[in-house]
């Protein structure tokens, strides 16, 4: 079931219901030039994830994911569907993509969790530490590298079991 119309102050757009009557979807021109510009997607009637289009060309740009167990904001420069940098990530989600760059050795997806040049500088630190954090970005992608290769060298991952929440510690048995 949907609903035409929004009651967002400046924006129109369509609600999409389910049967029980409980928020689905909302679909939005927030600028009144007749095409939507932000998608955004509920689960049990909270908000879970958005899509932005905030340069109104038609592509989302920006990506929210929101939630109690972390906060991701992406920003997609290129508007090729991929996340080129973060601007704003709870330390909960930087450590989930963490482990998905380890498992998968996705130094992109590792880079964009590092500093920027105008991050480093927007921080106000000194010359001498923004050049020492610099240099610790700078090393950072042969660690990567290094832990992302088996074994045998290939570079399928670093331990893909060890994140799949399996201990190779023996069980505690109940006494």
């Amino acid at each position: 079931m949907h609903r035409p119309g929004c009651d967002r102050a400046g924006g129109t757009g369509w609600l999409v219901f389910n049967s029980a009557g409980q928020l689905l979807r909302r679909f939005l021109d927030t600028n009144g030039d007749n095409k939507i510009d932000q998608w955004c997607y509920y689960k049990n009637g909270i908000e879970v994830y958005r899509d932005i289009d905030s340069n109104q060309n038609g592509k989302a740009d920006q990506y929210r994911w929101l939630g109690t167990g972390g906060t991701r904001w992406g920003l997609d420069d290129n508007e090729d569907g991929r996340i080129d940098r973060w601007k704003v990530i709870s330390a909960e989600e930087v450590s989930a993509e963490v482990v998905a760059a380890l498992r998968t050795a996705d130094e992109k997806r590792f880079q964009r969790l590092l500093l920027g040049s105008e991050e480093l500088k927007a921080l106000g630190l000194g010359e001498v530490q923004a050049t020492e954090l610099a240099k610790k970005n700078r090393r950072g992608r042969p660690v990567l590298r290094r832990l992302g290769q088996t074994p045998d060298g290939g570079g399928q991952g670093f331990g893909v079991d060890q994140f799949r929440g399996e201990s190779s510690l023996p069980r505690a048995r109940r006494i």
